[in-house]
């Protein structure tokens, strides 16, 4: 076969390599078009994939980027279904606090009740308003964490001496119920975060034990100088099954319980804004434990 021969034969050799290699190429596309396709109807749960390494590059961004999207709707359904709830709760928890308040107040102002009684409605309206402006502040409250608008001002100070001022406030209700307080409290421990904070979320966490734990007649709070954490424990019937996502979910709240479900809520955010955290576990007192770590100092 003489030199032409040759190149004709190569020619023909590379052209048919060309022309298979093509249609592969087309097929590959086709497929990972009909893939895109899927994905945009709203299948982000389609994956992309190659046989050939060129179009690897391709499928792994593309891939990323599905992951990337379905996050992001996942978090605005979660965010969706959270402001539903918020209108829900709200609906229901300032409807029947001001209704009972209007109720009593209505009765005075038309003297449908007797004399004697008049200032004991009045005081009873009184309280049951205070009630509804605590449930109005829990709500901004939480209104302004999830909007990004809580200010706090981290400071230097003793961890210790915030939790014995915040204990003694509750040692009058427990010895009245017959919860015995454990504290165990070291004199000085040292970390840059906002007062208030702290305050705020020990009060929830000690509240949460009074208002949801069953047959609680032991509440403990021990603070550790090493791990720069505060374990608030009880003996109650806790959640023996203790789902850490769940349990601080807003709005989450047990079956007959007067709260909001927001104390949890509001007390883990406010410490991750401030590089802390907040998680729960069973105790081995057999209730529930919550384990507050503090920033570094």
């Amino acid at each position: 076969m003489n030199l032409f021969g040759w190149v004709t034969v190569v020619f023909i050799v590379f052209l048919g390599t060309g022309i298979v290699f093509m249609a592969i190429v087309y097929q590959e596309v086709r497929r990972m078009q009909r893939l895109l396709a899927e994905a945009i109807q709203g299948n982000r749960q389609v994956r992309f994939y190659s046989h050939l390494s060129l179009l690897h590059p391709i499928a792994e961004q593309v891939n990323i980027l599905l992951q990337q999207l379905h996050i992001q709707e996942s978090n605005k359904r979660r965010d969706d279904e959270q402001r539903r709830q918020f209108i829900t709760a709200i609906t229901h928890d300032l409807r029947t606090p001001l209704a009972s308040v209007l109720g009593y107040l209505e009765a005075v102002h038309k003297g449908l009740t007797n004399p004697d009684k008049k200032d004991e409605y009045i005081e009873t309206a009184y309280h049951k308003g205070l009630t509804l402006l605590n449930t109005l502040n829990r709500f901004f409250e939480w209104a302004k964490l999830d909007l990004h608008q809580e200010q706090i001002f981290p400071q230097t100070i003793n961890l210790a001496e915030t939790h014995r001022e915040v204990l003694i406030e509750f040692l009058p209700g427990l010895e009245a119920r017959g919860i015995q307080l454990i504290a165990e409290i070291p004199l000085v421990v040292n970390v840059t975060i906002d007062p208030e904070t702290v305050a705020r979320v020990i009060r929830n966490l000690i509240q949460n034990a009074i208002d949801h734990a069953l047959d609680v007649t032991m509440i403990r709070v021990r603070l550790d100088v090493n791990k720069r954490q505060t374990l608030i424990e009880d003996n109650g019937k806790g959640k023996p099954e203790v789902d850490d996502d769940d349990i601080f979910e807003p709005f989450q709240r047990q079956r007959k319980s007067k709260g909001l479900g927001l104390g949890l809520a509001i007390s883990r955010q406010l410490l991750r804004m401030q590089k802390g955290n907040l998680y729960a576990e069973p105790s081995e007192e057999g209730g529930l434990s919550f384990i507050i770590q503090w920033p570094s100092a």
